[in-house]
């Protein structure tokens, strides 16, 4: 199959993330970038990209190529990835490989199960309403992800986890640590250094 132009390749990476404005900010619509299904419909449906941050990747965007890669971790390592990263996630279960990812995982699984969850829901809706509301009140302009996004999330997590109040603050404070800044608009020079990407549109 003849590979599309849009398909990103080592000379001409395509810059990732697609929705990434001049100002360096991403910002992604309801609906995945048509970029992805283009790629995913192309070739191989693996793209070579460059970040924001100069470093390279490749963007898989196949379900049966993603399943593989995250099974895969002698290969495809989350570990050997860490330096790419603007945030530092060693230690954290998105930097772990094998048996330690695994160990970390299996203290917070049954938490999130449906079952779970269900348990719960009306609790997490009442936090939704609340925050919404703590939003609204703030005035326009207001930011999304500061207002409601983050500090929901990390409610919602906490009382998922059954953390007690009294922690909850030094939660938050990893919790805003581990989001990323906004990300430069003019990628750094670097020495290429490859990174694989999971996503899959479906």
């Amino acid at each position: 199959m003849t590979r599309s132009p849009v398909h990103g390749t080592s000379t001409s990476p395509l810059t990732y993330p697609f929705d990434l404005g001049e100002d360096g900010v991403n910002r992604p619509g309801l609906h995945l970038h048509p970029t992805y299904h283009t790629v995913r419909e192309s070739g191989t449906g693996v793209a070579e990209v460059v970040r924001p941050n100069g470093t390279r990747a490749k963007l898989v965007t196949r379900y049966d190529d993603v399943v593989h890669l995250l099974r895969d971790q002698a290969t495809f390592s989350r570990q050997a990835a860490l330096t790419d990263d603007e945030v530092d996630v060693e230690g954290t279960i998105l930097g772990l490989d094998g048996a330690e990812h695994t160990e970390v995982r299996g203290v917070v699984t049954d938490h999130f199960t449906p079952k779970a969850v269900e348990k719960i829901r009306a609790q997490i809706e009442r936090r939704a309403a609340d925050h919404l509301a703590s939003m609204l009140a703030q005035g326009q302009p207001v930011d999304v992800i500061e207002a409601f996004a983050l500090p929901f999330a990390l409610d919602t997590i906490s009382d998922m986890l059954g953390l007690p109040q009294q922690d909850r603050r030094q939660f938050r404070q990893w919790g805003r640590r581990s989001w990323p800044p906004a990300p430069s608009a003019e990628p750094k020079p670097t020495r290429p250094r490859w990174r694989w990407s999971a996503i899959s549109p479906d």
